[in-house]
């Protein structure tokens, strides 16, 4: 009887283990090769990217609408231009909220129903602009 703990170790004393093990990954391999081209283009298809809008960084990444703060991620449930129609805003461009205020609220203060003045910009080079009251 053979002790060992290592499988590749058993399989280089057993000759007729280790043709097994290559036999069998040889015909694995010619079995799947047919599908493979199918499975590749499924799971592309699977994979596919949506782009919800396109633009620049100076575009997308603006001022959170309820603390100021520079960001790049955006309310869920409102666009930009409907909000805030005085600015230029990409195709499609969502509210600008940060990952705080998302996180504590759950979506920007205008989907909440709720009016205030749109704070400064965080580390803007632009000076803050006038105040905002949020349409309800």
């Amino acid at each position: 009887m053979l002790a060992v703990t290592d499988n590749r170790e058993a399989c280089s004393e057993l000759p007729i283990c280790r043709q097994l093990v290559q036999t069998s990954l040889l015909q694995l391999a010619q079995f799947l090769q047919p599908a493979l081209p199918g499975l590749v283009a499924q799971s592309m298809a699977m994979a596919q990217v949506d782009f919800l809008c396109w633009g620049d960084a100076a575009t997308l990444t603006r001022p959170c609408v309820d603390c100021g703060l520079l960001t790049g991620r955006f309310c869920d449930f409102c666009l930009a231009s409907l909000r805030i129609p005085d600015e230029q805003w990409a195709d499609g461009q969502a509210t600008p909220l940060c990952s705080t205020c998302d996180n504590r609220h759950g979506a920007c203060h205008f989907c909440r129903g709720l009016t205030w003045c749109m704070p400064a910009p965080h580390a803007s080079t632009e000076p803050a602009s006038s105040c905002s009251p949020a349409a309800s």
